[in-house]
């Protein structure tokens, strides 16, 4: 790895047509924007947010990158589009869903992004994958271990 890039982790989601063509797909797309360095294996998971919906195929990837965080957003979104999302309903079905979650240590908040991913501690879709691939990274703001993260959203779940 280059000192000049930075580590993210993406997650990716999809519940309409061949779930794991479109996140394999995205994999795919997402190593022309960002150098693959690890996949978590893939999960079948419930809707949130909006939950009358089918199920979703979840996984999260880590990469490195050049590209600032609004220039990979913008790739991202790209990949999203010619994947055929559309935008309908806030939670709402997609064929493909791509998050940055974090990138490297970085506390970022704009109006189109905010990093780390600011529900990504409520959400197991989310923390699952990353504990395959991720389990003894820090979040940037909270100080605790994706494992802590994830065994915490567990307790509050009892």
């Amino acid at each position: 790895m280059n000192a000049n890039t930075t580590t993210i982790y993406l997650a990716l989601g999809s519940n309409v047509g061949d779930l794991y063509l479109n996140l394999q797909t995205s994999i795919i797309k997402l190593q022309k924007i960002a150098n693959l360095d690890d996949i978590s294996k893939f999960y079948l998971t419930k809707p949130w947010g909006m939950t009358e919906q089918d199920d979703f195929l979840n996984a999260a990837v880590k990469m490195h990158t050049f590209l600032d965080p609004q220039k990979l957003l913008k790739g991202i979104k790209k990949i999203e589009r010619e994947m055929g999302r559309v935008h309908i309903e806030r939670w709402g079905p997609r064929i493909i869903d791509i998050d940055i979650i974090m990138y490297g240590n970085l506390i970022w908040e704009s109006p189109n992004l905010t990093i780390p991913h600011k529900y990504m501690h409520q959400r197991e879709f989310v923390l699952k994958p990353l504990m395959d691939i991720a389990s003894d990274v820090l979040h940037p703001i909270y100080n605790l271990s994706i494992a802590d993260l994830y065994k915490n959203l567990k307790v509050k779940e009892l």
